[in-house]
């Protein structure tokens, strides 16, 4: 081979950099900090050259020697049918390679797997993949939108993204930190409700039965509006339904189950909870472009991986799809429990999935 004094020789060696391509010079410019990082070819083996902008900080998100899958099977101990299964409620992608972290991790649903049964560990698993998958999309988002538009607008060059990346991935161990708060905080109040909800249950073998309030506000005229608005717009709209909503549920005892685009599902433990916070959510709207309805139901439901199912949760969802703008309906259970609300006879409707029409209630929301 022949002498070069080209510094970036061994990344051309590697297959890393083609100094013929129009992008050289921005190319040369990233293997530089790479260099100076102490980032060598072989660090990249196996990499894309078109992903090197994005790989530095994979590197420090996930460090160390890369493992196979049958590798990672072989040194966490699991079986492999169970390590299968783990993989697939997890959404591993077959390309995935483990590292020391991943190994230690799957260590302990052996553990897990000789206290809890193996249907019920790998539900938790999918719940802990799909919470996980959101707050990871969640994170890339804040990044492209707040540090990506300004890159580029900037002129977007390879070097400015691998740093931006770089050092946002160096925010994962404050993170840690706040996540490890943020689920010790949770495991206590969903104790608490569940203890709570559990304590007024009728008789019942079902340990995952309840008694809660199941309260759903839809946002009338969302879809014309979303098509109106610019895709900013709409992206700020969103944003702000989805933080009134967190901070109205919060301030009265409540979680919040789920976002659906223009809809909020929560529960609460006390019934007058749940009327205040449709209540409170339909008035935060007052004289804007879209106007909220709910609907809010009583009564046992199923908890499974952080969300409720059954009759109750069925109902309320109904409810909210029948009630006008600015409008509340309850069931009688709801009516009958929170005595702090004031109520009109919304007479006798007919829900979708409900063989017998059901007596209703109007909300006061003044």
């Amino acid at each position: 081979m022949a002498e070069t004094n080209d510094p970036a020789q061994r990344w051309i060696d590697a297959g890393l950099f083609d100094p013929t391509a129009d992008t050289a010079d921005q190319r040369r410019e990233l293997l530089g900090w790479f260099d100076e990082l102490g980032y060598s070819p072989a660090t990249f083996e196996g990499v894309d050259p078109a992903e090197l902008p994005a790989v530095a900080n994979r590197r420090h998100s996930r460090p160390g020697p890369l493992l196979t899958r049958e590798q990672a099977q072989q040194r966490s101990g699991i079986a492999p049918d169970l390590f299968e299964r783990v993989a697939r409620a997890s959404g591993w992608p077959d390309h995935l390679q483990f590292t020391e972290l991943d190994i230690e991790a799957l260590k302990s649903f052996g553990v897990a797997s000789e206290m809890f049964s193996t249907d019920e560990l790998l539900h938790f698993v999918r719940v802990l993949n799909a919470t996980m998958g959101r707050l990871a999309e969640a994170a890339t988002a804040l990044f492209r939108i707040d540090v990506g538009a300004e890159i580029e607008a900037s002129g977007g060059r390879e070097v400015d993204w691998a740093k931006s990346n770089y050092e946002a991935s160096h925010l994962m161990e404050p993170i840690k930190t706040t996540m490890e708060s943020f689920l010790k905080i949770q495991l206590e109040e969903a104790a608490r409700r569940s203890d709570a909800g559990r304590e007024k249950v009728s008789s019942t073998g079902n340990s995952s039965t309840l008694r809660l309030a199941v309260g759903f506000v839809d946002l009338v005229g969302y879809t014309q509006l979303s098509e109106q608005l610019e895709p900013d717009e709409l992206g700020r709209f969103i944003r702000t339904f989805e933080a009134r909503a967190y901070e109205l549920v919060a301030a009265n005892n409540g979680r919040v189950v789920k976002l659906i685009g223009d809809e909020v599902m929560f529960v609460t433990v006390d019934p007058n909870d749940a009327c205040r916070i449709a209540k409170q959510i339909i008035a935060s709207f007052d004289g804007e472009a879209t106007s909220p309805s709910g609907g809010v139901a009583y009564g046992e439901v199923i908890a499974r991986g952080g969300d409720f199912y059954g009759r109750v949760v069925n109902l309320a969802a109904r409810m909210a799809d029948l009630a006008v703008p600015n409008e509340v309906l309850v069931d009688e259970a709801t009516a009958n429990a929170a005595s702090g609300e004031t109520f009109e006879p919304a007479g006798r409707r007919q829900l979708k999935g409900f063989e017998e029409p059901l007596a209703l209630q109007s909300l006061s929301v003044s």
